[in-house]
């Protein structure tokens, strides 16, 4: 009984195993330019007719980035953008649309060390992926605006947008104005919101015990706090 059980393991290993290296073969999307309309490049053979496309969800859909693949084909692509999808550090475009144009105001570090605050900023549809996982741990935003009739554009901590735009994101997860998000989503924009949360309740804190912090010290103990510039780990 327990060789049967060992040998029944054993298999379904084998068995997983032979799936998942096939899988991983055809997962990623590739550039569908200069190819054949009448091959599969899932299964790698020649098609009586006109194979199917589908672009990737994002911004780079632009780009012509997707899968062709053949009717029989059809549920490994299903699979591929399911992976695809879960595990890209941006979301997909017809989520973040509805961002798109809104008014909105964040905390920034000029490249002269002036931090100031950009009243009159907007998300703009062609800055690509709005948001994207930042260094595996955090959520950047791509943020635009206009100065002297040219347009700028920055990628800066998702809570520096929130915390200046609760008409928009709201103060938790539930008022998160995109739904439909997987785990690992869920989980860094909820630590977006904890840690807005720290700094309100810092707050609270020294107004309810009347704790006295001269302005200049709390505007620097902010700007530690906020972090405006998002910034690139160095290989390790």
């Amino acid at each position: 009984f327990i060789m049967n059980n060992v040998i029944i393991k054993q298999l379904l290993v084998n068995i997983f195993d032979d799936i998942i290296n096939k899988y991983i073969v055809y997962k990623n999307p590739f550039r569908l330019v200069m190819i054949k309309s009448k091959y599969c490049y899932i299964c790698n053979k020649n098609t009586k007719i006109n194979c199917n496309y589908r672009y990737v969800n994002t911004y780079i859909k632009n780009n012509m980035v997707g899968w062709i693949y053949c009717n029989e084909c059809k549920n490994k692509v299903d699979i591929a953008e399911y992976f695809y999808y879960y595990n890209s550090n941006v979301l997909q475009y017809s989520l973040v649309n509805k961002l798109f144009n809104q008014k909105i105001i964040f905390y920034r570090l000029s490249s002269v060390k002036k931090k100031t605050i950009i009243n009159d900023a907007i998300l703009l549809e062609h800055s690509g992926d709005i948001l994207r996982i930042w260094n595996n741990n955090s959520i950047g935003i791509m943020v635009s605006w206009e100065k002297k009739k040219l347009v700028y554009s920055k990628c800066i901590p998702l809570y520096n947008v929130i915390y200046f735009n609760r008409n928009l994101f709201g103060y938790s997860i539930k008022n998160f104005p995109i739904k439909n998000l997987n785990n690992k989503w869920i989980k860094l924009i909820k630590k977006e919101y904890t840690y807005l949360y720290k700094w309100e309740i810092f707050l609270i804190i020294l107004k309810r015990y009347n704790i006295y912090i001269p302005k200049i010290l709390l505007k620097k103990m902010f700007y530690f706090w906020f972090k405006p510039n998002l910034i690139k780990k160095l290989p390790q």
